[in-house]
C-alpha cells in the first residue's frame, strides 16, 4: 500500500502543494526580515557601546591630563622660585579642579544631546 492509499492519510493535491510552497516562502521571508532587524539592532548596539567607550576614554584622559599639567606647573614653579613644596601643593589641586570641571562640561554636553523619553524624569524648570 502506498502512503496515499493508507487509511487516515489524505492524498496531497497540487493545490495543497502550492499552498505549502507559498507558506514556506512567507516563513522564509519573515525569518530573513527578523534576522535583518536583529543584525541592525546588534550593529547599532555595538556602535553605541564603542561611542560610549570613546567618550569615557576621552573624559578620563582629559581628567588625567589636567592633573598632570597642574603637577608640572607646580613643580616648575617650585624649581623656578625655590619654594619647594608650595607650588606643587597649590597647582596640583587646581589641576584636579580643572579636570573635574572638564569632565562635568563634557557630561553636560553629552546629556544635552540625549533624547527625553516618557520613562525619564521631566526636565528641570528654571522658572
Amino acid at each position: 500500500m502506498s502512503d496515499a492509499q493508507k487509511p487516515g492519510n489524505d492524498p496531497v493535491t497540487p493545490e495543497d502543494e502550492r499552498r505549502l510552497a507559498s507558506l514556506r516562502k512567507e516563513v522564509s521571508a519573515a525569518i530573513e526580515k527578523r534576522d535583518e532587524r536583529e543584525n541592525l539592532s546588534n550593529k547599532a548596539s555595538a556602535a553605541g557601546d564603542q561611542k560610549g567607550m570613546g567618550v569615557a576614554l576621552r573624559m578620563a584622559s582629559e581628567f588625567a591630563a589636567a592633573i598632570v599639567v597642574g603637577a608640572f606647573l607646580g613643580y616648575g614653579a617650585d624649581v623656578t622660585f625655590h619654594t619647594s613644596p608650595w607650588g606643587l601643593l597649590i597647582c596640583l589641586p587646581l589641576g584636579f579642579a580643572a579636570g573635574v570641571l572638564n569632565v562635568v562640561r563634557a557630561a553636560q554636553k553629552m546629556s544635552a544631546g540625549a533624547p527625553v523619553g516618557q520613562d525619564l524624569p521631566p526636565e528641570r524648570d528654571d522658572d
